[in-house]
C-alpha cells in the first residue's frame, strides 16, 4: 500500500498557492535586481555631476573613474585630486593643492 508523503501538496488548491508564491518570489527577485541596477546608475550619476561641480570650479581630476568625492566637500581652484583619492563629507581643501590616496 503506498503512503502519500505529502498529502496536502496532492490536493489542488494547496498546489496552486505554492505556484503562486513561486512566482511571486521570482517577480520579487526581480524587482530587487533591477532596483539594485538603478540604484548603481543613480549613484554613478551623483558622482559623476559631484566631479563635473568640482571641475568647472577650477579643480583638475585626471582619473574621474577612480575617485570618490562626497557631498559637502569644499576644494580650492588650482587644487589636483589624484587617482584612488576618497574625499568624504566636510573636507576642506585650500587652493593650489595636490591630493593623492596617502
Amino acid at each position: 500500500m503506498a503512503v502519500a508523503l505529502f498529502p496536502l501538496i496532492s490536493s489542488p488548491p494547496v498546489y496552486l498557492i505554492i505556484l503562486i508564491i513561486h512566482h511571486i518570489s521570482v517577480f520579487c527577485n526581480k524587482i530587487q535586481y533591477h532596483l539594485y541596477k538603478i540604484s548603481k546608475a543613480a549613484l554613478k550619476y551623483v558622482k559623476q555631476k559631484n566631479i563635473e561641480m568640482h571641475e568647472a570650479n577650477g579643480v583638475e581630476i585626471p582619473y574621474h573613474q577612480s575617485v570618490v568625492i562626497e557631498e559637502n566637500v569644499t576644494i580650492g581652484k588650482g587644487t589636483v585630486i589624484m587617482p584612488n583619492t576618497m574625499l568624504f563629507s566636510g573636507v576642506t581643501i585650500g587652493e593650489n593643492c595636490v591630493i593623492g590616496p596617502n
